[in-house]
Protein backbone atom coordinates (compact mmCIF):
# COMPACT_ATOMS: atom_id res chain seq x y z
CA UNK A 1 0.00 0.00 0.00
CA UNK A 2 2.77 2.46 0.97
CA UNK A 3 4.61 1.62 -2.22
CA UNK A 4 1.52 2.38 -4.31
CA UNK A 5 0.85 5.63 -2.44
CA UNK A 6 4.45 6.79 -2.95
CA UNK A 7 4.22 5.78 -6.60
CA UNK A 8 1.10 7.91 -7.03
CA UNK A 9 2.60 10.82 -5.11
CA UNK A 10 5.67 10.89 -7.36
CA UNK A 11 3.74 10.21 -10.56
CA UNK A 12 4.09 12.93 -13.19
CA UNK A 13 0.56 12.17 -14.41
CA UNK A 14 -0.93 12.63 -10.93
CA UNK A 15 1.02 15.84 -10.30
CA UNK A 16 -0.05 17.36 -13.60
CA UNK A 17 -3.64 16.16 -13.20
CA UNK A 18 -3.93 17.76 -9.76
CA UNK A 19 -2.19 20.91 -10.95
CA UNK A 20 -4.36 21.41 -14.02
CA UNK A 21 -7.51 20.47 -12.12
CA UNK A 22 -6.76 23.13 -9.52
CA UNK A 23 -5.95 25.74 -12.18
CA UNK A 24 -9.03 24.95 -14.24
CA UNK A 25 -11.16 25.07 -11.12
CA UNK A 26 -9.83 28.51 -10.20
CA UNK A 27 -10.16 29.73 -13.81
CA UNK A 28 -13.81 28.67 -14.06
CA UNK A 29 -14.68 29.60 -10.49
CA UNK A 30 -14.89 33.34 -11.21
CA UNK A 31 -17.45 33.02 -14.05
CA UNK A 32 -19.43 30.62 -11.87
CA UNK A 33 -19.36 33.06 -8.93
CA UNK A 34 -20.29 35.97 -11.19
CA UNK A 35 -23.37 34.31 -12.72
CA UNK A 36 -25.41 34.32 -9.45
CA UNK A 37 -24.73 38.07 -9.27
CA UNK A 38 -25.83 38.55 -12.88
CA UNK A 39 -29.05 36.58 -12.37
CA UNK A 40 -29.96 39.01 -9.57
CA UNK A 41 -29.00 42.32 -11.24
CA UNK A 42 -29.97 41.52 -14.83
CA UNK A 43 -33.37 40.64 -16.21
CA UNK A 44 -34.00 37.11 -17.46
CA UNK A 45 -33.96 38.46 -21.00
CA UNK A 46 -30.50 40.00 -20.49
CA UNK A 47 -29.23 36.74 -18.99
CA UNK A 48 -30.60 35.01 -22.09
CA UNK A 49 -28.63 37.40 -24.35
CA UNK A 50 -25.50 36.71 -22.30
CA UNK A 51 -26.06 32.97 -22.84
CA UNK A 52 -26.53 33.59 -26.59
CA UNK A 53 -23.24 35.54 -26.67
CA UNK A 54 -21.42 32.53 -25.21
CA UNK A 55 -23.15 30.28 -27.76
CA UNK A 56 -22.11 32.46 -30.69
CA UNK A 57 -18.48 32.39 -29.55
CA UNK A 58 -18.65 28.58 -29.56
CA UNK A 59 -19.98 28.40 -33.12
CA UNK A 60 -17.79 31.16 -34.60
CA UNK A 61 -14.53 29.92 -33.05
CA UNK A 62 -14.05 26.93 -35.41
CA UNK A 63 -15.31 29.00 -38.37
CA UNK A 64 -12.94 31.92 -37.81
CA UNK A 65 -9.87 29.81 -36.92
CA UNK A 66 -10.61 26.44 -38.58
CA UNK A 67 -9.23 24.86 -35.37
CA UNK A 68 -5.71 25.28 -36.72
CA UNK A 69 -4.35 25.15 -33.15
CA UNK A 70 -5.03 21.41 -33.09
CA UNK A 71 -2.81 20.76 -36.10
CA UNK A 72 -0.06 22.78 -34.40
CA UNK A 73 -0.26 20.74 -31.19
CA UNK A 74 -0.34 17.41 -33.02
CA UNK A 75 2.77 18.29 -35.05
CA UNK A 76 4.65 19.62 -32.02
CA UNK A 77 5.69 16.02 -31.32
CA UNK A 78 6.37 15.08 -34.93
CA UNK A 79 8.50 17.92 -36.36
CA UNK A 80 12.00 19.20 -35.63
CA UNK A 81 12.25 22.65 -34.02
CA UNK A 82 13.14 24.27 -37.36
CA UNK A 83 10.29 22.55 -39.18
CA UNK A 84 7.87 23.38 -36.36
CA UNK A 85 8.78 27.07 -36.58
CA UNK A 86 7.86 27.10 -40.30
CA UNK A 87 4.70 25.13 -39.57
CA UNK A 88 3.69 27.53 -36.79
CA UNK A 89 4.39 30.62 -38.93
CA UNK A 90 2.34 29.20 -41.81
CA UNK A 91 -0.50 28.51 -39.38
CA UNK A 92 -0.36 32.03 -37.92
CA UNK A 93 -0.66 33.68 -41.33
CA UNK A 94 -3.45 31.33 -42.37
CA UNK A 95 -5.49 32.21 -39.26
CA UNK A 96 -5.17 35.93 -40.01
CA UNK A 97 -6.37 35.40 -43.60
CA UNK A 98 -9.35 33.33 -42.41
CA UNK A 99 -10.22 35.92 -39.78
CA UNK A 100 -10.42 38.80 -42.25
CA UNK A 101 -12.51 36.74 -44.68
CA UNK A 102 -15.05 35.72 -42.02
CA UNK A 103 -15.09 39.20 -40.47
CA UNK A 104 -15.84 40.77 -43.87
CA UNK A 105 -18.77 38.40 -44.49
CA UNK A 106 -20.23 39.03 -41.02
CA UNK A 107 -19.72 42.78 -41.42
CA UNK A 108 -21.70 42.73 -44.69
CA UNK A 109 -24.52 40.54 -43.37
CA UNK A 110 -24.58 41.47 -39.67
CA UNK A 111 -28.11 42.93 -39.73
CA UNK A 112 -29.92 39.96 -41.31
CA UNK A 113 -27.86 37.51 -39.21
CA UNK A 114 -28.67 39.47 -36.03
CA UNK A 115 -32.37 39.48 -36.85
CA UNK A 116 -32.42 35.73 -37.45
CA UNK A 117 -30.73 34.78 -34.17
CA UNK A 118 -32.09 37.66 -32.09
CA UNK A 119 -28.72 39.19 -31.30
CA UNK A 120 -27.52 42.83 -31.71
CA UNK A 121 -25.72 43.07 -35.13
CA UNK A 122 -22.94 45.44 -33.93
CA UNK A 123 -21.87 42.97 -31.26
CA UNK A 124 -21.62 40.20 -33.87
CA UNK A 125 -18.86 42.18 -35.57
CA UNK A 126 -17.04 42.81 -32.28
CA UNK A 127 -17.23 39.15 -31.24
CA UNK A 128 -15.03 38.23 -34.23
CA UNK A 129 -12.12 40.24 -32.78
CA UNK A 130 -12.66 38.64 -29.38
CA UNK A 131 -12.42 35.21 -31.00
CA UNK A 132 -9.16 36.05 -32.79
CA UNK A 133 -7.44 37.17 -29.59
CA UNK A 134 -8.93 34.23 -27.70
CA UNK A 135 -7.40 31.89 -30.27
CA UNK A 136 -3.91 33.27 -29.58
CA UNK A 137 -4.35 32.99 -25.81
CA UNK A 138 -5.65 29.41 -26.12
CA UNK A 139 -2.69 28.51 -28.32
CA UNK A 140 -0.24 30.03 -25.83
CA UNK A 141 -1.82 28.04 -23.00
CA UNK A 142 -1.79 24.81 -25.03
CA UNK A 143 1.88 25.10 -25.93
CA UNK A 144 2.85 25.70 -22.31
CA UNK A 145 0.75 22.72 -21.31
CA UNK A 146 2.41 20.24 -23.65
CA UNK A 147 5.80 21.63 -22.62
CA UNK A 148 4.82 20.91 -18.98
CA UNK A 149 5.36 24.57 -18.01
CA UNK A 150 2.61 24.55 -15.43
CA UNK A 151 3.77 27.71 -13.62
CA UNK A 152 3.67 29.85 -16.77
CA UNK A 153 0.37 28.25 -17.75
CA UNK A 154 -1.12 28.85 -14.31
CA UNK A 155 -0.10 32.50 -13.93
CA UNK A 156 -1.28 33.31 -17.45
CA UNK A 157 -4.60 31.47 -17.09
CA UNK A 158 -5.57 32.86 -13.69
CA UNK A 159 -4.60 36.43 -14.61
CA UNK A 160 -6.64 36.22 -17.82
CA UNK A 161 -9.72 34.99 -15.95
CA UNK A 162 -9.46 37.55 -13.14
CA UNK A 163 -8.95 40.58 -15.40
CA UNK A 164 -11.69 39.58 -17.86
CA UNK A 165 -14.39 38.68 -15.37
CA UNK A 166 -13.71 41.33 -12.73
CA UNK A 167 -13.51 44.17 -15.26
CA UNK A 168 -16.76 42.95 -16.84
CA UNK A 169 -18.48 42.77 -13.47
CA UNK A 170 -17.34 46.32 -12.62
CA UNK A 171 -18.91 47.58 -15.86
CA UNK A 172 -22.17 45.82 -15.01
CA UNK A 173 -22.45 46.85 -11.35
CA UNK A 174 -20.89 50.33 -11.31
CA UNK A 175 -21.54 51.63 -14.82
CA UNK A 176 -24.87 49.86 -15.62
CA UNK A 177 -23.61 48.36 -18.88
CA UNK A 178 -25.95 45.36 -18.65
CA UNK A 179 -24.92 42.04 -20.17
CA UNK A 180 -22.68 43.89 -22.63
CA UNK A 181 -20.34 44.79 -19.75
CA UNK A 182 -19.21 41.16 -19.43
CA UNK A 183 -18.53 40.97 -23.18
CA UNK A 184 -16.44 44.16 -23.05
CA UNK A 185 -14.48 42.80 -20.08
CA UNK A 186 -13.76 39.59 -21.98
CA UNK A 187 -12.69 41.54 -25.08
CA UNK A 188 -10.38 43.70 -22.97
CA UNK A 189 -8.61 40.77 -21.31
CA UNK A 190 -8.31 38.61 -24.43
CA UNK A 191 -6.89 41.57 -26.38
CA UNK A 192 -4.16 42.21 -23.78
CA UNK A 193 -3.23 38.56 -23.34
CA UNK A 194 -3.56 37.80 -27.06
CA UNK A 195 -1.01 40.50 -27.93
CA UNK A 196 1.25 39.25 -25.14
CA UNK A 197 0.97 35.72 -26.55
CA UNK A 198 2.08 36.89 -29.98
CA UNK A 199 5.11 38.58 -28.40
CA UNK A 200 6.09 35.32 -26.65
CA UNK A 201 5.78 33.43 -29.96
CA UNK A 202 8.20 35.89 -31.56
CA UNK A 203 10.57 35.85 -28.58
CA UNK A 204 10.72 32.04 -28.55
CA UNK A 205 11.40 32.12 -32.32
CA UNK A 206 8.55 29.85 -33.29
CA UNK A 207 6.87 32.74 -35.12
CA UNK A 208 8.99 34.16 -37.93
CA UNK A 209 8.44 36.00 -41.18
CA UNK A 210 8.51 33.31 -43.84
CA UNK A 211 7.94 33.07 -47.57
CA UNK A 212 7.65 29.31 -47.46
CA UNK A 213 4.08 27.96 -47.34
CA UNK A 214 4.84 24.27 -47.78
CA UNK A 215 2.74 23.26 -44.76
CA UNK A 216 -0.55 24.90 -45.70
CA UNK A 217 -1.99 21.71 -47.20
CA UNK A 218 -0.94 19.69 -44.14
CA UNK A 219 -2.45 22.29 -41.80
CA UNK A 220 -5.79 22.31 -43.59
CA UNK A 221 -5.87 18.51 -43.93
CA UNK A 222 -5.72 18.12 -40.15
CA UNK A 223 -7.52 21.27 -38.98
CA UNK A 224 -10.50 21.42 -41.34
CA UNK A 225 -12.04 18.13 -40.15
CA UNK A 226 -11.43 19.25 -36.54
CA UNK A 227 -13.20 22.55 -37.29
CA UNK A 228 -16.15 20.59 -38.64
CA UNK A 229 -15.88 18.42 -35.54
CA UNK A 230 -16.16 21.48 -33.27
CA UNK A 231 -19.01 22.80 -35.36
CA UNK A 232 -20.65 19.42 -34.92
CA UNK A 233 -20.17 19.73 -31.16
CA UNK A 234 -21.94 23.07 -31.31
CA UNK A 235 -24.79 21.53 -33.30
CA UNK A 236 -24.93 18.75 -30.73
CA UNK A 237 -25.08 20.98 -27.65
CA UNK A 238 -25.04 24.77 -27.89
CA UNK A 239 -27.50 24.91 -30.78
CA UNK A 240 -30.19 23.89 -28.29
CA UNK A 241 -29.99 27.39 -26.79
CA UNK A 242 -30.86 29.03 -30.10
CA UNK A 243 -33.67 26.52 -30.66
CA UNK A 244 -35.09 27.27 -27.20
CA UNK A 245 -34.76 31.01 -27.84
CA UNK A 246 -36.54 30.85 -31.20
CA UNK A 247 -39.37 28.57 -30.03
CA UNK A 248 -39.95 29.51 -26.38
CA UNK A 249 -38.10 32.82 -26.02
CA UNK A 250 -34.85 34.33 -24.77
CA UNK A 251 -36.09 34.19 -21.15
CA UNK A 252 -36.24 30.39 -21.34
CA UNK A 253 -32.71 30.45 -22.79
CA UNK A 254 -31.60 32.14 -19.57
CA UNK A 255 -33.01 29.32 -17.41
CA UNK A 256 -31.47 26.67 -19.65
CA UNK A 257 -28.14 28.51 -19.53
CA UNK A 258 -28.18 28.47 -15.71
CA UNK A 259 -28.75 24.70 -15.75
CA UNK A 260 -25.90 24.24 -18.21
CA UNK A 261 -23.68 26.35 -15.92
CA UNK A 262 -24.19 23.85 -13.09
CA UNK A 263 -23.28 21.03 -15.47
CA UNK A 264 -20.19 23.05 -16.40
CA UNK A 265 -18.70 22.08 -13.04
CA UNK A 266 -18.31 18.59 -14.47
CA UNK A 267 -17.01 20.00 -17.75
CA UNK A 268 -14.31 21.94 -15.89
CA UNK A 269 -13.10 18.70 -14.31
CA UNK A 270 -13.24 16.93 -17.69
CA UNK A 271 -11.16 19.64 -19.36
CA UNK A 272 -8.61 19.67 -16.54
CA UNK A 273 -8.19 15.90 -16.70
CA UNK A 274 -7.97 15.98 -20.49
CA UNK A 275 -5.32 18.72 -20.47
CA UNK A 276 -3.30 16.83 -17.89
CA UNK A 277 -3.42 13.30 -19.30
CA UNK A 278 -3.40 13.88 -23.08
CA UNK A 279 0.38 14.59 -23.24
CA UNK A 280 1.03 11.45 -21.16
CA UNK A 281 -1.31 9.33 -23.29
CA UNK A 282 0.38 10.56 -26.47
CA UNK A 283 3.82 9.80 -25.02
CA UNK A 284 2.77 6.25 -24.16
CA UNK A 285 1.08 5.73 -27.54
CA UNK A 286 4.35 6.67 -29.26
CA UNK A 287 5.83 3.55 -27.62
CA UNK A 288 2.98 1.01 -27.73
CA UNK A 289 3.52 -2.03 -25.54
CA UNK A 290 1.40 -4.12 -23.19
CA UNK A 291 2.54 -2.30 -20.04
CA UNK A 292 1.86 1.18 -21.44
CA UNK A 293 -1.54 0.06 -22.71
CA UNK A 294 -2.50 -1.40 -19.33
CA UNK A 295 -1.49 1.84 -17.60
CA UNK A 296 -3.63 3.88 -20.00
CA UNK A 297 -6.64 1.64 -19.35
CA UNK A 298 -6.19 1.80 -15.56
CA UNK A 299 -5.95 5.57 -15.79
CA UNK A 300 -9.12 5.67 -17.89
CA UNK A 301 -11.13 3.58 -15.43
CA UNK A 302 -10.01 5.85 -12.62
CA UNK A 303 -11.30 8.85 -14.59
CA UNK A 304 -14.62 7.06 -15.15
CA UNK A 305 -15.04 6.62 -11.38
CA UNK A 306 -14.14 10.25 -10.65
CA UNK A 307 -16.62 11.61 -13.20
CA UNK A 308 -19.46 9.41 -11.89
CA UNK A 309 -18.89 10.50 -8.28
CA UNK A 310 -18.56 14.19 -9.18
CA UNK A 311 -21.68 14.06 -11.39
CA UNK A 312 -23.78 12.62 -8.56
CA UNK A 313 -22.44 15.24 -6.14
CA UNK A 314 -23.12 18.14 -8.52
CA UNK A 315 -26.65 16.93 -9.21
CA UNK A 316 -27.57 16.69 -5.53
CA UNK A 317 -25.92 20.03 -4.73
CA UNK A 318 -27.55 21.73 -7.71
CA UNK A 319 -31.01 20.29 -7.10
CA UNK A 320 -31.18 21.43 -3.49
CA UNK A 321 -29.14 24.62 -3.93
CA UNK A 322 -30.17 26.19 -7.25
CA UNK A 323 -32.58 28.68 -5.66
CA UNK A 324 -30.02 29.68 -3.05
CA UNK A 325 -27.30 30.14 -5.67
CA UNK A 326 -29.16 31.84 -8.52
CA UNK A 327 -32.34 33.14 -6.91
CA UNK A 328 -36.00 32.14 -6.80
CA UNK A 329 -36.55 33.10 -10.45
CA UNK A 330 -34.53 30.05 -11.48
CA UNK A 331 -36.26 27.40 -9.36
CA UNK A 332 -37.49 25.74 -12.57
CA UNK A 333 -33.91 24.64 -13.32
CA UNK A 334 -34.15 21.70 -10.88
CA UNK A 335 -36.86 20.18 -13.10
CA UNK A 336 -34.42 19.53 -15.94
CA UNK A 337 -31.06 19.38 -14.13
CA UNK A 338 -30.74 15.56 -14.08
CA UNK A 339 -30.49 15.00 -17.87
CA UNK A 340 -28.04 17.94 -18.16
CA UNK A 341 -25.72 16.48 -15.51
CA UNK A 342 -25.90 13.01 -17.02
CA UNK A 343 -25.19 14.47 -20.48
CA UNK A 344 -22.12 16.26 -19.10
CA UNK A 345 -20.84 13.00 -17.62
CA UNK A 346 -21.13 11.15 -20.95
CA UNK A 347 -19.39 14.08 -22.66
CA UNK A 348 -16.46 13.47 -20.30
CA UNK A 349 -16.37 9.80 -21.32
CA UNK A 350 -16.40 10.88 -24.97
CA UNK A 351 -13.50 13.34 -24.49
CA UNK A 352 -11.43 10.56 -22.96
CA UNK A 353 -11.76 8.20 -25.92
CA UNK A 354 -11.65 10.71 -28.75
CA UNK A 355 -7.97 11.36 -27.98
CA UNK A 356 -7.04 7.98 -29.50
CA UNK A 357 -8.62 9.06 -32.79
CA UNK A 358 -6.83 12.43 -32.69
CA UNK A 359 -3.48 10.71 -32.15
CA UNK A 360 -3.85 8.70 -35.36
CA UNK A 361 -4.61 11.97 -37.24
CA UNK A 362 -7.84 10.32 -38.45
CA UNK A 363 -9.70 13.49 -37.57
CA UNK A 364 -12.28 12.81 -40.26
CA UNK A 365 -13.60 9.99 -38.05
CA UNK A 366 -14.20 12.46 -35.21
CA UNK A 367 -15.92 14.81 -37.64
CA UNK A 368 -18.25 12.04 -38.76
CA UNK A 369 -19.25 11.36 -35.16
CA UNK A 370 -19.88 14.95 -34.11
CA UNK A 371 -21.35 16.27 -37.34
CA UNK A 372 -23.84 13.43 -37.82
CA UNK A 373 -24.93 13.48 -34.18
CA UNK A 374 -25.04 17.29 -34.31
CA UNK A 375 -27.47 17.22 -37.22
CA UNK A 376 -29.48 14.57 -35.38
CA UNK A 377 -29.61 16.85 -32.34
CA UNK A 378 -31.05 19.74 -34.39
CA UNK A 379 -33.90 17.51 -35.54
CA UNK A 380 -34.42 15.77 -32.19
CA UNK A 381 -34.12 18.94 -30.12
CA UNK A 382 -36.63 20.81 -32.27
CA UNK A 383 -39.20 18.02 -32.00
CA UNK A 384 -38.74 17.60 -28.25
CA UNK A 385 -38.73 21.34 -27.48
CA UNK A 386 -41.95 21.85 -29.44
CA UNK A 387 -43.62 19.01 -27.52
CA UNK A 388 -42.01 19.16 -24.07
CA UNK A 389 -40.34 22.57 -23.70
CA UNK A 390 -36.91 23.08 -22.13
CA UNK A 391 -36.66 19.54 -20.75
CA UNK A 392 -36.96 18.24 -24.31
CA UNK A 393 -33.71 20.01 -25.27
CA UNK A 394 -32.03 18.49 -22.20
CA UNK A 395 -32.99 14.92 -23.09
CA UNK A 396 -31.95 15.51 -26.69
CA UNK A 397 -28.52 16.56 -25.39
CA UNK A 398 -28.33 13.45 -23.21
CA UNK A 399 -29.13 11.11 -26.12
CA UNK A 400 -26.60 12.81 -28.41
CA UNK A 401 -23.77 12.77 -25.85
CA UNK A 402 -24.39 9.09 -25.11
CA UNK A 403 -24.25 8.22 -28.83
CA UNK A 404 -21.03 10.24 -29.23
CA UNK A 405 -19.45 8.36 -26.33
CA UNK A 406 -20.34 4.92 -27.72
CA UNK A 407 -19.08 5.79 -31.21
CA UNK A 408 -15.82 7.34 -29.95
CA UNK A 409 -15.14 4.28 -27.79
CA UNK A 410 -15.79 1.89 -30.70
CA UNK A 411 -13.78 3.79 -33.34
CA UNK A 412 -10.94 4.70 -30.95
CA UNK A 413 -10.52 1.07 -29.92
CA UNK A 414 -10.68 -0.03 -33.54
CA UNK A 415 -7.83 2.33 -34.49
CA UNK A 416 -5.75 1.71 -31.34
CA UNK A 417 -6.88 -1.51 -29.60
CA UNK A 418 -6.68 -1.39 -25.83
CA UNK A 419 -7.10 -4.17 -23.24
CA UNK A 420 -10.31 -2.71 -21.79
CA UNK A 421 -11.43 -6.07 -20.39
CA UNK A 422 -7.98 -7.57 -19.80
CA UNK A 423 -6.04 -4.70 -18.17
Amino acid sequence: MKLNINKLRNSKVVKHSLGYTALNFIEKLLPFLILPILTRVLSKEEVGLFVLYQTLVEVLMPIVTLSIDNSILINYYKLTSKEFSKYFSNSFLLVLILFFLVWFVIFCFSKPLGNIIGFPPNWLIIICFLILFRYFTNLRQSLWRIEYKIKSYGLFTISLSIIGNVSGLILVLLFNYGWEGILIGHLFSYSIFGIYSIKTFIKSQILKVTESFVYVKSILTISFPIALHRLGIWLGSAANKIIISSIIGVIATGSYGVGVTLATIITVLEDAISKAIVPHIYEKLKDPNSENNRNIVKMSYGIYAILIIVSLTVYLGGYFGVELIFGQDYSDVKLFLFPLILAAMFKGFYKLHVNYIFFTSRTIEVTKITFMTGLLNIFLSYILVVNFGIIGACYSLLVINFIQYILSFYIGNKLIPMPWLKF
